[in-house]
C-alpha cells in the first residue's frame, strides 16, 4: 500500500475506533479508512508500506527507519498524520490479538501521535520504535527487545531523558550495564531498583548527571565513561581493565 497521513477526520475517525474498541475487544479495525480520500491523503515521497506484523520493536523500528528514510525529517518527528496512520495500518503489531481474538486497547497516547506533549510523544508506539533506531541503531536492545506493542520501564526512562540520549557511546554504556547476555534479557533487579548498587533509574542517571557538571560527556568513549562512572559500576568493565 502507498504511505498516507490521516487528515484530522480521519484521526478522530480512529480515535472513535479506540473508544469502542476498548467496550469491544473483539471489533475489527476500520481498515478501509486506510485508502479513503476524504480521511487520508498520499505521501508525495511515493513509498511503499507492506502489511506485515513484527515480533520486536527492534524490527518495527528498522523497518519503520528504512522505509521512511525519504521523508522530511519534520514529518517524522512531528506529524500526527503520518504516525496515527501508520499505527492503524500496523495494528496487528501495536495491538496485538490475544488467542481469543481480543485486543487490549491502551492509553490513547498510545495510538495517536502528540507531537505537543514531549512525555506523551514518547508514549507513542510506532514513532518511539522509529525514533529509538534513529538516535541509537546499535546497542539499543534494552529499549527494543520487547513486543511493539510494550514500552518497557528502561525504554521509558532512557528515551524520556533528551540529555542522555546526546552522549554519543551511552547506549553502549547502557548495554554493557544492563543486558544479559546469557538470557538475552535486561539484568534482573538493575531497572528500577532503589537500592541495587548500579541500577539504572536511581544509581546511573544521577550518577551521569553528576558527571556532566564536570565533562564534556558527549563525545567520550564507552571504557572511559564507564571508568568515570565508578566502582559501582565495574560490573560493566572489560576483563584487563
Amino acid at each position: 500500500m502507498k504511505l498516507r497521513y490521516f487528515e484530522k477526520e480521519g484521526i478522530e475517525t480512529f480515535r472513535r475506533f479506540l473508544r469502542e474498541c476498548k467496550k469491544d475487544p473483539f471489533l475489527t479495525p476500520p481498515w478501509n479508512v486506510l485508502e479513503d480520500p476524504k480521511l487520508t491523503k498520499l505521501s508525495d515521497k511515493d513509498i511503499d508500506v507492506e502489511k506485515r506484523t513484527f515480533a520486536t520493536k527492534q524490527e518495527l523500528g528498522e523497518y519503520l527507519h528504512t522505509t521512511l528514510k525519504p521523508l522530511e525529517m519534520h514529518d517524522l518527528e512531528r506529524s500526527r498524520g503520518l504516525w496515527t496512520w501508520l499505527t492503524l495500518f500496523y495494528f496487528d503489531s501495536v495491538a496485538p490479538q490475544d488467542a481469543e481474538g481480543k485486543r487490549k486497547i491502551q492509553e490513547e497516547k498510545r495510538y495517536i501521535f502528540d507531537f505537543s506533549s514531549y512525555r506523551d510523544r514518547g508514549n507513542h508506539l510506532a514513532q518511539q520504535a522509529w525514533r529509538i533506531i534513529e538516535i541509537a541503531p546499535q546497542c539499543n536492545r534494552i529499549m527494543s527487545y520487547t513486543p511493539p506493542h510494550v514500552i518497557s520501564d528502561a525504554c521509558w526512562f532512557i528515551m524520556s531523558s533528551t540529555f542522555i540520549t546526546r552522549i554519543k557511546y551511552i547506549f553502549e554504556v547502557i548495554d554493557r550495564l544492563y543486558w544479559d547476555e546469557s538470557k538475552g534479557e535486561p539484568k534482573a533487579g538493575m531497572i528500577k531498583s532503589r537500592n541495587r548498587p548500579g541500577s539504572l533509574r536511581y544509581r546511573f542517571f544521577p550518577r551521569i548527571h553528576q558527571l556532566e557538571k564536570n565533562y564534556d560527556l558527549t563525545e567520550i568513549d564507552a571504557d572511559t565513561l564507564i571508568m568515570l562512572l565508578g566502582k559501582e559500576f565495574n560490573f560493566a568493565r572489560k576483563s584487563g581493565q
